[in-house]
Parts: structure tokens; C-alpha cells; sequence
């Protein structure tokens, strides 16, 4: 498209109201315990219009007028309840407690429509089209997640540091069975700036090492009823009676099964391990920070092609894909004027290197395009042992420049290699 021709001649409108709030109450019915319910709510309204004229035969985009509308409801809600308790033992032992539940609930309504070949391009709303031809169609979609998690932090006189947290997230993707997951995680971290052969040294302000390891789920890539049977309309077979005249059974329109069921669709896990270490310098004026880190992915889920004994033959949803992440993240800040008047100067820099890699595409997995470019070619591959989507095409070994550069370059055709054009 002419991308000039497109902002100047099409009309379009979009608009989006959007309510977001959120409502909390604590109470502390003994000392140091502390519970607290928060209640959120996220309200979209999204409306939007399209007017393409026509301009003449002569366009292919334009050769005849049409209108589309849409209209959108996406309301989602949330709310959670927390349990704290907060200690100081001999004022050395910080330990906090923490219990909660939580649940939200996502929702997508959509009504959409569309007429073409006005009378008029002054005619631009969507009543004002003919009815031949007309299109319209709708789609909601609902999902829920609902979670339990504790976590405990422990800190011995400001020095050593431990955490831990587990996690039972539930999600309405799966089938009954693999509804939930468990992700448990840790850390552990050494202030090493607190400590006494540290704390002599004038220059350094802070020291501190970590590490940690733990297990998080993903049910975003499942999608909804993925784990279900598909069955597709419009497809044809020939039953029924002979026509007389043809000498052929009837076609019938009917229905039938697409793609099995995978009842055993689950979480997507990610487990990852990491070291690192803060430092601050000459009162954290100068201050860095080096992550290097492992995660590896067991369970990825990935389209299987059918077997064709199941009688489908779409391809089924199944965790089937490995994959791996590792690298490092370096990050250095200075603080070069801090409360000079009304100037202040922080310089940032960032440094990262990771290595990527499909491990294993399963039993019987594929190699799948991702990402597409504007005519539908794909440029983004999912293939085993290269990075997780990769480039992908042609490799080229140049641009014509000039028409010698067409004339003298080799033909490559059945029989023949003359080294001049022909088309």
C-alpha cells in the first residue's frame, strides 16, 4: 500500500475509555499481624470506525467503498487477601510471614460489521451502506486464574538474608487435573558491606552477593480450550441418493472431528538459577550490578502434527518443546551531580550477552514459522538447535545495481548457463 495514499484518503476513528480502580482495607487484630484485602477492577470500553472511499478502478485497494465498526467490552477483575506477621527477635532475628489467596478473571467481548459499495463517499456511516454483502460477527472469551502462596524472609543482624516462596496457581486453560502447578523459589544473599574487614574500607559503601533458584509457570501460550477436541463445519461428503442426471451421490454439508484432545495440556515451566552481586561505591554514588544466569524451559508447549490414524489433522497442543537461556546482565550507574541546585547528572550503562537454544522439538515435532512480514513470508523460525526465533530466509548474495549487473550474471536454467538475461 501506498502508505502516504492510506493517512490521507482513509478514515478512521478510534476511542478507548478505560475505568481503573482499586479499593484496599487492613486491620491489625493482634500486634505485628497485619490483613489486608485488596479489591481491583479494570473497565475497557473500545470503539472504533473505518471509512476506505473509492477512488476508481484504477486502485486495487480502493475500487470500491466500504465501512467497518467495532466494538469492544473487556472488564477483568481482581482481588486478594494477605495474612502478614512481623518479628524482631532479640534484635537480631527479622522474620516476616506471609499467606495469601488471590483470584482475577479476565473478559473479551467483541461485536464487529461491515458494508461496501456506497453510493457515496460522503455516505460514511455503516447504516448507510446496502445490505448485500454485508458482514457481521461476534466473539467473547473468559478465563480465571486463582492462586495460594506463602512466603517467609529471614534477615540475622542485617547481614545474611533468606527467602522463600511457594506458589498453587490454578488456570481455566487446562483440563480438570492440570488446572494447577507448583512453583517454589529461593534466595539467599550475604551483606558483605555490614561485616567488619568490609566496613573498615572507606570507599565501599555497599557489598552484597546473592543467589537464587526457583520455578515459575506460564499458562499465557495454552490459550483457551486447547486441551479440548475441535470439531469444524462446512465440510462435505457425498451421501444420500444418485442424481439421475449427473450420475453422482449428493454432497451434504456437515460436520467432523479436526484435532484430537490433549487432556493432558499443562503449565508451561521455567526454572532458573542465578548469581549476582551489588556494589556501591563513595556513598553509592558509583553503584553496579553483575546477573549471570541459567533457565532452562522442560515443557514449552509446541503444535504437534496429527497422526493420521486419529482421522484429523490439525496439529495438537502439547509440552513438548526444550529450551535454554543463559547469559549475563552487567549494569553500571554514576550519580555525577546529586543536589547541585536544580541539576542533577546519572549516567546508566547496560551490558548484556545471552545464548539462546531449542534443545528438542519432541515426538514428532516440527520446525514452525513465527513472525511474518507484510506479504505473509515467513521471517521468524522455531527449529531445533538454532536460537528461539531465529531469523529466517534467503540468503542473498547481493542487489542488482545497474542493467549490466541483470545482462552479465549467470543463468542458472535446465541446459543452459549463457550469462545473459533472457527476461
Amino acid at each position: 500500500n501506498n502508505p502516504v495514499m492510506q493517512s490521507l484518503i482513509e478514515d478512521k476513528k478510534f476511542s478507548r475509555n478505560r475505568v481503573l480502580s482499586t479499593v484496599f482495607a487492613e486491620v491489625e487484630p493482634l500486634k505485628n499481624l497485619r490483613f489486608r484485602t485488596n479489591v481491583g477492577v479494570d473497565l475497557i470500553f473500545d470503539n472504533g470506525s473505518t471509512f476506505l472511499p473509492s477512488v476508481g478502478p484504477n486502485s486495487k485497494r480502493y475500487s470500491k467503498s466500504a465501512a467497518s465498526v467495532f466494538s469492544n467490552y473487556n472488564p477483568s477483575y481482581l482481588i486478594e487477601n494477605t495474612l502478614t506477621y512481623d518479628r524482631l527477635l532479640a534484635d537480631k532475628h527479622q522474620v516476616t510471614l506471609l499467606l495469601g489467596q488471590s483470584a482475577q478473571e479476565f473478559n473479551f467481548n467483541s461485536l464487529s460489521a461491515g458494508r461496501s459499495l456506497y453510493l457515496s463517499n460522503d455516505l460514511r456511516q455503516l447504516n448507510n451502506g446496502p445490505q448485500t454483502g454485508q458482514t457481521n460477527s461476534g466473539t467473547s472469551s473468559q478465563t480465571r486464574l486463582a492462586s495460594y502462596f506463602g512466603r517467609v524472609n529471614y534477615e540475622f543482624a542485617g547481614k545474611y538474608l533468606f527467602s522463600a516462596t511457594v506458589r498453587y496457581d490454578g488456570s481455566s486453560a487446562f483440563d480438570k487435573g492440570h488446572k494447577f502447578g507448583f512453583f517454589p523459589g529461593a534466595s539467599v544473599g550475604w551483606r558483605l558491606s555490614e561485616e567488619t574487614f568490609i566496613k573498615n574500607i572507606a570507599v565501599i559503601s555497599n557489598m552484597k552477593l546473592r543467589a537464587g533458584y526457583g520455578r515459575v509457570g506460564n499458562p499465557l501460550n495454552a490459550g483457551q480450550f486447547a486441551y479440548l477436541a475441535t470439531i469444524n463445519t462446512g465440510i462435505t461428503y457425498p451421501f444420500g441418493p444418485t442424481d439421475v442426471t449427473s450420475g453422482m451421490q449428493t454432497v451434504n454439508a456437515g460436520a467432523a472431528p479436526t484435532r484430537a484432545q490433549n487432556a493432558l495440556l499443562r503449565w508451561e515451566d521455567n526454572v532458573q538459577a542465578n548469581v549476582g552481586v551489588d556494589v556501591g561505591l563513595f556513598g553509592n554514588r558509583i553503584e553496579a550490578t553483575v546477573d549471570v544466569y541459567s533457565r532452562r524451559s522442560p515443557n514449552l508447549i509446541n503444535n504437534v502434527p496429527a497422526y493420521l490414524v486419529t482421522g484429523t489433522y490439525e496439529a495438537v497442543p502439547t509440552n513438548s518443546l526444550v529450551s535454554y537461556n543463559r547469559g549475563i546482565d552487567v549494569a553500571l550507574t554514576t550519580r555525577n551531580l546529586v543536589g547541585e541546585g536544580t541539576l542533577n547528572w546519572t549516567t546508566s550503562l547496560v551490558f548484556s550477552a545471552y545464548q539462546n537454544k531449542i534443545d528438542n522439538l519432541g515426538t514428532g515435532g516440527k520446525a514452525f514459522n513465527g513472525s511474518t512480514d507484510r506479504n505473509g513470508t515467513a521471517i521468524v523460525r522455531y527449529d531445533q538447535g538454532q536460537p528461539f526465533g531465529a531469523f529466517y530466509g534467503y540468503v542473498a548474495d547481493g542487489l542488482f545495481q545497474t542493467p549490466e549487473d541483470v545482462k552479465t550474471h549467470a543463468i542458472q536454467t535446465a541446459g543452459a548457463n549463457s550469462g545473459a538475461s533472457t527476461a
